[in-house]
């Protein structure tokens, strides 16, 4: 009799795929396909997702879910680039498998390029045949963009009106502080002024949040203190005349200002990604996901 091939894909996977499925619920080590010729691993995650929709169509991920999980994190930075490159559809592999580790990352990069031009493909994230987990994962992806475009436009007010410590006189019993206390803060005035038209003509030239690259270039800009060094001062000093050694003071005032002001962009630049390290992304990658946000966590009754 001949072998029935129905249900089949052009080159036959259907013993394979079903005899990896029967070893989870042995809890047997699946046999994904060997990477030795593929350095990005294409045929082996391949098998995992093939595994994966196996159980799905038998209502049976629970079975495969763990080990899955465990053989996709065996591939360490590989899996990371993969996820950093198409974070669109490993985010619902992520969500059906119930991975903590791979749906977070897949989650930093979508909401680090949502507010880019051309950044997230929505057409995946929004398809209805992830039914309702993926109305879920849709919700939260539009929730935390939004809390990432809010930090964005809080630290963007702060850098406009912070006063460093050192620089508040506030009123101590019955002494109000005079002018010769404020006079010696002249520098320090100056140089908060000339910080503050700084970030004024980065944002007027949309060089903020609204900018091709999210900001990312001006918070690292602000964080590095790279900018507004003496030789950029020249205008300045030809409207301001000052000496050598004021203009000394009036740089080094500067500089402590800058320092202060690093500290104020410090939470958008936290790097939450797995795979990034020591690499310079164009997109934020501080998105955080609690436990409690994960699109499953309501489905098992919490956990």
């Amino acid at each position: 009799m001949s072998r029935n091939f129905n249900g089949m894909a052009d080159e036959p996977q259907f013993d394979k795929i079903y005899n990896n499925f029967f070893k989870c619920l042995y809890n047997i080590n699946p046999h994904f396909s060997d990477t030795q010729d593929d350095p990005k691993f294409q045929q082996y995650i391949n098998d995992a997702c093939l595994l994966v929709e196996a159980a799905k169509y038998l209502n049976a991920i629970p079975a495969v879910r763990l080990t899955v999980e465990a053989n996709l994190l065996r591939l360490n930075q590989v899996l990371w680039d993969q996820i950093r490159d198409q974070p669109e559809s490993w985010i619902h592999l992520a969500a059906q498998i119930q991975s903590p580790l791979i749906f977070r990352e897949a989650m930093v990069h979508i909401i680090g390029r949502f507010h880019l031009s051309g950044g997230v493909k929505e057409d995946i994230l929004k398809d209805d045949k992830h039914g309702e987990l993926g109305h879920r994962i849709w919700d939260l992806i539009q929730r935390k963009a939004k809390e990432l475009k809010d930090m964005k436009l809080r630290v963007e007010r702060s850098l406009f009106e912070y006063f460093p410590e050192y620089m508040c006189h506030p009123q101590g019993g019955a002494t109000v502080p005079g002018r010769q206390i404020y006079s010696q803060d002249i520098y320090f005035w100056q140089s908060l002024t000339i910080f503050r038209q700084y970030c004024a003509s980065i944002c007027l030239a949309n060089g903020h949040h609204r900018c091709n690259d999210g900001g990312i270039a001006f918070y690292r800009n602000i964080a590095s203190a790279n900018y507004l060094q003496p030789p950029s001062l020249v205008s300045f000093f030809s409207h301001f005349s000052m000496s050598t050694k004021g203009r000394d003071r009036l740089c080094r005032s500067l500089e402590i200002i800058k320092d202060g002001m690093k500290g104020l962009v410090e939470e958008l630049l936290v790097d939450r990604s797995q795979g990034s390290r020591g690499q310079e992304l164009g997109h934020l990658t501080c998105t955080e996901v609690f436990e409690e946000e994960f699109p499953w966590y309501e489905m098992n009754g919490g956990l």
